[in-house]
Parts: C-alpha cells; sequence; structure tokens
C-alpha cells in the first residue's frame, strides 16, 4: 500500500506526538547547566534546491538496521539522539520558560547532516536545541527519483516542557 506525502505527513506528527510524551521534562530535583562551550551555535546555510524529506523517492536513513519503513525508522534513531542528549537548560528552567523549537535540519547530498533553521519562544532554548544535534553522524543521503543524492529539509519539533 502506498501512502501519499500528506498522509505520512499525518503519522509523523501522530508519530512525533507520541514522541513529545518520551522527551517532556518533569523540572525537579537538581539539573546538569547546559553549556554551548562558550560560544553561540548558529544555523548553517541552506542548500539550494533542497527536496523536501516526504519528497524523496528513498529517504534519508542512517547507518542502523531497521524493520520499520525507512522514513520511520531515521526520526525514529533522531528522536532517540535527542532524547539521549536532552538537558533542559538550567537559565530556562529558572525562569519557567517552555515551549517548542522548530528546527530545520538540512541533509546534504554528501550525508552531513546540519541544522538550517531555528525558531522557537526563547534563544536559550533555541541554543539548547541546536546542541542537541552537535554530534549527529552522517547519513546516507536522500535520493531522487533516479537514484542520484540531493539535499534533503525538514522541519523537526523540540519540545519542552515544565511541569
Amino acid at each position: 500500500m502506498s501512502t501519499t506525502p500528506i498522509s505520512w505527513l499525518s503519522r509523523y506528527y501522530l508519530n512525533m506526538f507520541a514522541g513529545v510524551l518520551v522527551i517532556l521534562f518533569s523540572a525537579c530535583g537538581t539539573l546538569p547547566e547546559h553549556t554551548v562551550s562558550g560560544t553561540q551555535l548558529v544555523p548553517e546555510a541552506r542548500d539550494a534546491g533542497a527536496m523536501p524529506f516526504e519528497a524523496v523517492a528513498e529517504k534519508p536513513r542512517f547507518e542502523y538496521d531497521c524493520d520499520k519503513d525507512e522514513a520511520q525508522c531515521f526520526m525514529d534513531v533522531l528522536d532517540a539522539i535527542v532524547r539521549n542528549n536532552f538537558v533542559y537548560p538550567e537559565d530556562a528552567l529558572r525562569r519557567r520558560v517552555d515551549g517548542t523549537v522548530i528546527m530545520t535540519i538540512g541533509i546534504r547530498a554528501n550525508g552531513e547532516v546540519t541544522v538550517v533553521g531555528v525558531d522557537g519562544p526563547d534563544p536559550v532554548l533555541e541554543q539548547a536545541s541546536l546542541g542537541y544535534l552537535n554530534d549527529i553522524p552522517n547519513v546516507y543521503a536522500g535520493k531522487d527519483e533516479f537514484g542520484n543524492p540531493v539535499p534533503v529539509e525538514f522541519e523537526y519539533p523540540v519540545n519542552f516542557l515544565i511541569r
């Protein structure tokens, strides 16, 4: 059964909602401080002609084997990377700042993963989100219908919630 980009996108957001429940952070106890090595992280330049994630014939993928469809495998690994690196910024916690940061993630034709845009309710949360993907490994690039590697972009939400 083939899916259209709209039905895939709907499934993606439903899965993201479920993933958000895992990422939710209960703000109690002592928290480690998030630091960004003394410098501000900034998004990188966009690739001209980048295709939307749902439009590429072959989705980007990590080097891991997976028995699900390639788009779901990719998002599952990305969710795991963010969960493993997730630290609520102490400054945002102290100021009781929460909300959703939308990162625009780019995957270059050579498989390099970059953040090309970030939009959130507070600069501290934006910086924290950028740091979560600092050590992300390269991936196998997405491919067009002719099998050529192409740059790909998609939006990825990171939810910060203080309960």
